[in-house]
């Protein structure tokens, strides 16, 4: 039993094809041999014939599994560059999620921010309401005091 090699993946059928370009050296010959047109050219040279026919069962033979041997590279290659791009789109994804979850945090911190300023904005706003409040009441008890002040005066300078 062969051992398939990670690198080349024909390594087993290798084996399989070396077993039956042997066995069938001789079959497609004697094949060959039974029709009209081959036993004249057999008959004249039975060594050349034979050894171009194992030559065209070797170039049959070799051909398929070197066309699978090329399409299997490229599928190999056209994997390793989905493999690569699949890599690139998960680091990808993986940075964009490590910026949503910062741009997460950052807009929760935000909203804490926002709160709290709107809570000092509340506080400030009774602040002013209170001020203009008491601003009115000095403001007019400055005006009762002044308006008595005025009669006073009147008073004073009337009786003078």
């Amino acid at each position: 039993m062969n051992k398939m090699h990670w690198w080349n993946p024909l390594a087993d059928n290798r084996s399989k094809l070396r077993f039956a370009l042997l066995y069938f050296l001789q079959q497609p010959i004697l094949f060959m041999m039974k029709t009209s047109s081959y036993r004249r050219y057999s008959d004249r040279f039975p060594t050349i014939s034979k050894r171009c026919g194992a030559m065209l069962l070797c170039v049959a033979l070799a051909s398929p599994a070197y066309a699978d041997n090329e399409s299997i590279k490229h599928l190999q290659k056209t994997a390793s560059i989905a493999y690569d791009k699949m890599i690139q789109a998960k680091q990808s994804a993986d940075n964009t999620s490590k910026d949503a979850a910062f741009a997460e945090k950052k807009l929760e911190s935000l909203k804490r921010k926002l709160a709290v300023a709107e809570q000092e904005y509340t506080s400030i706003r009774k602040k002013l309401d209170q001020a203009g409040l008491t601003l009115e009441r000095a403001t007019q008890q400055w005006k009762q005091a002044s308006d008595a002040l005025a009669l006073e005066w009147n008073k004073d300078s009337e009786s003078r």
